[in-house]
């Protein structure tokens, strides 16, 4: 009579977690419908969150749309490292922007113009402003490259900005 050896259970390990895959495009956010290209691509980085980074080594904002905003907060801005910011902007939208700028670790170039202020900004208002998007300057160490054109609230104020 043969003895019977004990029989181990077979459990499934379980998968190792899969590395992020890394999708590296420029970016140009501009008003209006989105091309059907970065429409899937986008509609695929959601649908995959924590699996796909979307990356971006040059990015151009023409417009700061609920859309685009939302690209933005998919994309991981500390892979930016060309930024063109032309269009015409109130302040309001540039306060918007700025906490995506200081985001922006490795930023090498920045293009900021055409940011204007109303007639109805106070000036504390835009000393907020002001103050906030300077105050992301400090996050951007290998800023190397600024050009400010018609940005008439950073006027006499590269002091600030170069802190």
């Amino acid at each position: 009579m043969r003895k019977r050896g004990k029989v181990h259970s077979l459990t499934a390990r379980p998968n190792p977690p899969l590395a992020p895959v890394e999708v590296l495009v420029d970016l140009c956010l501009k008003k209006g419908v989105l091309d059907e290209s970065l429409s899937y691509l986008i509609k695929k980085v959601s649908e995959r969150r924590g699996l796909l980074h979307l990356c971006c080594k040059k990015l151009k904002v023409f417009a700061m749309s609920k859309q685009n905003i939302n690209i933005l907060d998919m994309v991981q801005l500390d892979s930016v490292q060309d930024l063109e910011v032309n269009c015409t902007w109130k302040l309001s939208t540039l306060r918007k922007f700025a906490p995506y700028l200081g985001q922006m670790g490795n930023l090498r170039r920045f293009l900021l113009s055409h940011v204007f202020t109303s007639s109805h900004t106070t000036l504390e208002q835009e000393e907020q402003c002001v103050s906030l998007v300077t105050s992301q300057f400090l996050s951007l160490p290998h800023l190397q490259e600024l050009s400010l054109d018609d940005v008439s609230i950073l006027k006499g104020r590269l002091d600030e900005i170069l802190r």
